[in-house]
């Protein structure tokens, strides 16, 4: 159980960085938007 307990650990911390990664390319993309409409 101890192999599959530390697959969960990897799977859950692997989660969290896609989540914070999609969070800032979400903000990226939100400022250069924005940037874009003030151009115009």
């Amino acid at each position: 159980m101890k192999s599959y307990s530390s697959l969960n650990f990897y799977c859950t911390a692997f989660f969290i960085i896609i989540e914070k990664t999609a969070n800032v390319l979400y903000l990226f993309i939100l400022k250069a938007l924005k940037r874009r409409r003030a151009r115009e």
